[in-house]
């Protein structure tokens, strides 16, 4: 549905832009290493031997890797933007400078991203997938229709690099806020 609204606002060039601002955050996830998973089995196995202690350290350590693999990546996509818009994706004269705004705010949304899989991995481990699910659902919905509103009251590609950083970082707070709660 949002494809061919934002492929006739954007034209070719800029929705190339605005679709490898998720591609290379996707690519950034895998900065994490599987952290993810190693939550979601560690959190439910001592949620449910009630073991406290471990559970505070499994998610401490999940948080702790979800994080740093996504800043190592994260921090190396930030200051090879330049390199990388020019040299590596080939972006068209004219477009450089917008194409490492893109890869920039993919390097920061990424992080964001990433501690929301954590949170994620947290709820799927407490078994409160009604929760996630909630959240995954409405994360997939408003991140697109947010950029669709920012291009129908006139905003451009930047508006939708910062839509994907503020979103994402809205979403780590009210997953933290859900963690916490469980």
């Amino acid at each position: 549905v949002t494809i061919p609204f934002l492929l006739s606002r954007m034209g070719t060039e800029l929705y190339g832009l605005y679709i490898l601002l998720y591609t290379s955050a996707g690519y950034l996830s895998l900065m994490t290493l599987g952290s993810g998973g190693a939550t979601l089995k560690y959190v439910a196995e001592f949620a449910g031997g009630d073991d406290r202690k471990r559970l505070a350290e499994a998610l401490r350590y999940g948080a702790l890797f979800h994080l740093a693999g996504s800043c190592a990546g994260a921090l190396a996509l930030f200051c090879g933007a330049s390199f990388c818009a020019v040299h590596f994706f080939g972006i068209p004269p004219g477009l450089p400078d917008l194409g490492i705004f893109m890869l920039r705010c993919a390097a920061v949304g990424s992080v964001f991203a990433a501690l929301v899989q954590f949170c994620f991995s947290a709820m799927q481990g407490f078994q409160r997938f009604d929760l996630q699910s909630r959240l995954s659902v409405f994360l997939s919905v408003l991140m697109p229709l947010a950029v669709l509103l920012l291009f129908r009251v006139g905003h451009g590609l930047r508006a939708a690099g910062l839509n994907y950083v503020g979103v994402n970082f809205v979403f780590v707070v009210i997953g933290a806020w859900g963690v916490r709660g469980l």
